[in-house]
């Protein structure tokens, strides 16, 4: 099973049929039966392929939650402020000058 090749080959059956979905809503019907029958394929096709909750063990924020729920995961952003905070660099303009400063001894 190549999930690349099924992704890209149900790509047009799913446009097809949200194309379809969205010109029977527009005209405020419900869809035909060959519209019908589509849309169910298209929807069977996105069960089987788009399959985001089972890599339960990917990444920190499933395994081990966050501070605010109690877990020791804490987000890149958080960290590197509380990193820049421990540095004494207070704010943006701070941590800029400390940068323009570097990169001008390092060009120097």
């Amino acid at each position: 099973e190549n999930r690349i090749k099924d992704l890209i080959a149900a790509m047009p059956v799913c446009l097809e049929a949200d194309a379809a979905a969205s010109a029977a809503k527009k005209a405020k019907r419900a869809p035909t039966e060959a519209e019908a029958t589509l849309i169910a394929r298209s929807d069977t096709l996105r069960e089987k392929l788009v399959q985001v909750d089972v890599h339960a063990s990917v990444g920190p924020l499933e395994t081990g939650g966050t501070h605010e729920t109690g877990g020791s995961y804490v987000r890149p952003a958080l960290a590197s402020t509380k990193a820049r905070l421990a540095a004494g660099l207070g704010s943006f303009e701070e941590s800029l000058e400390q940068a323009q400063l570097l990169a001008a001894t390092a060009s120097a």
